[in-house]
């Protein structure tokens, strides 16, 4: 994983209708792009973080769907 896809505290993290502000990262990988997945189940983001709330967030961008948006500076 590179510094151009961590997703970093301040990025919000979208899904099922909700949404998040990233506080803490306590874990996270990336699989790739969905395009590059040849069919597997394994794109997206795994990560596991705290927002702004200090409340616990475990997403699977392949299983959740959803996005990040980065924070604008």
């Amino acid at each position: 994983m590179n510094n151009s896809t961590m997703i970093q505290p301040g990025d919000v993290i979208t899904a099922l209708g909700h949404s998040y502000t990233v506080s803490v990262v306590l874990f996270q990988d990336w699989y790739g792009d969905r395009s590059d997945a040849n069919g597997t189940a394994w794109w997206g983001y795994d990560i596991e973080f705290k927002d702004t709330n200090g409340n616990y967030h475990h997403w699977k961008q392949n299983e959740d769907g959803g996005d990040v948006v980065r924070k604008t500076l």
